[in-house]
């Protein structure tokens, strides 16, 4: 049993103890309080002195794809100017063929550069979107909780027939393995790649297995207008890329959310990357289903498929996951740096509520995105000892805490330091 003694804790539900202590006892939390409190109720606990630190959650990154660890897409032959803008589906079709093409070795070392990463940064859980087998025995190899999200893409036309049955196959081999920090989930690419059938089939299957499931949504504006009109840049690119260009379907004349509730999709409460370009109804379908949006922030400003608007999103409350999407867009995401970025928009007056906010959505909804919302996420008795501790801020505020951006102390998960850049107890 060992007794971590902090100058500050802040935690996912908004509490907070200063000084505090966090109680840990064979990688669960068995209690968190006052540290006087603490001291005295766990007296026979091994003292751990971080008296000069804040204590957090470790962080929930819902949805990154480390298999694109090794490449930069910032530069591609598909980031020419269109209009003045970078074009979402041709990056999807470099993305989906540089996948195709990778190697086992490279596999193996994008996944294990990418868990070092995340590592170093904070994040103590991630969902990888995965397709290759040989990343499953580095997941186990890692000390952090993993959701091995099995993708199913469906654009590269040799592939496309095993795509479904391959992610089934992993996600399954991962379930067997019953390793205590790595999950099966799914990943189906989008409404725009898969089949109405095909769809319906992955989230029954995800519902009745109690698996994550997620699914990009609204993402980019060529999606809302392939749906309404069966135009744009879809049709025109992806559909020649996957060999359906003689297979174009009528306009559903509908958004990509409505098409998805109409099929019974959304029902089986998918986690959503984006849902960014909504028409009037969609905002009512994602309240009434209680659907959990993915944001990452700093990717969707660089493919320039939207500046979420942290004002509106705060004043409605609004339930989001953070993501880094790992490479994909072009660049590494520091969920210290998002955070900061994130609370610069609002006015001091209103800074100290909103880091709350964004500490919930970088831990716990995360967690929620992965459905492990009752083992991690949160510093709660019977949780995973999952915290990080970093300088304590000089005002003791958590807002203060996030604009300082000070360099990680050390990273714990079930209790076992991980942190490879620290030296400290």
């Amino acid at each position: 049993m060992k007794l971590y003694q902090v100058a500050c804790l802040f935690n996912s539900d908004k509490s907070q103890f200063a000084p505090g202590a966090l109680v840990v006892e064979e990688g669960k939390i068995l209690a968190l309080g006052d540290l006087e409190a603490m001291k005295q109720d766990y007296s026979q606990a091994e003292v751990v002195d971080y008296s000069n630190s804040a204590l957090l959650p470790g962080i929930v990154d819902a949805h990154t794809d480390l298999s694109l660890s090794l490449k930069d897409f910032s530069k591609t032959k598909f980031q020419e100017a269109y209009h003045g803008d970078y074009r979402f589906i041709p990056w999807v079709v470099e993305i989906s063929r540089y996948k195709a093409k990778l190697e086992v070795t490279h596999q193996r070392q994008a996944v294990s550069l990418g868990l070092e990463q995340a590592q170093d940064l904070g994040v103590t859980t991630l969902g990888d979107v995965c397709r290759y087998p040989v990343a499953i025995s580095q997941y186990e190899n890692s000390p952090l909780n993993i959701v091995a999200l099995a993708e199913v893409e469906n654009i590269q036309r040799p592939q496309a027939q095993e795509d479904f049955e391959q992610a089934l196959a992993l996600a399954d081999e991962v379930e067997s393995k019953a390793h205590p920090r790595l999950h099966p989930g799914l990943a189906p690419f989008s409404a725009y790649t898969l089949s109405k059938h095909l769809l319906k089939l992955l989230a029954d299957h995800a519902f009745h297995q109690q698996w994550p499931f997620h699914l990009q949504a609204s993402l980019s504006f060529a999606e809302l207008e392939f749906f309404y009109d069966s135009m744009g840049e879809i049709p025109a690119i992806l559909f020649k890329e996957a060999g359906w260009s003689d297979k174009i379907p009528p306009p559903h004349r509908m958004t990509p959310l409505a098409f998805l509730k109409e099929i019974g999709f959304l029902q089986k409460g998918p986690s959503l990357i984006g849902a960014l370009h909504l028409g009037p109804s969609d905002q009512e379908i994602l309240e009434s289903l209680k659907l959990l949006r993915i944001f990452s922030p700093q990717a969707f400003i660089n493919l320039n498929l939207a500046q979420l608007d942290w004002p509106k999103l705060y004043q409605e409350k609004a339930p989001w996951a953070w993501a880094s999407l790992g490479r994909a867009w072009g660049g590494n995401t520091n969920p210290w740096q998002e955070m900061a970025s994130i609370l610069q928009v609002f006015p001091d007056e209103e800074k100290e509520a909103v880091a709350w906010w964004l500490l919930e959505s970088f831990t716990l909804q995360g967690a929620r995105a992965l459905a492990l919302d009752q083992q991690l996420g949160l510093l709660k008795k019977s949780y995973s000892a999952d915290f990080v501790l970093l300088p304590a801020p000089t005002k003791g505020t958590l807002s203060s805490l996030i604009q300082e951006q000070k360099p990680l102390q050390a990273v714990y998960v079930g209790g076992e330091k991980v942190f490879r850049k620290s030296q400290d107890n």
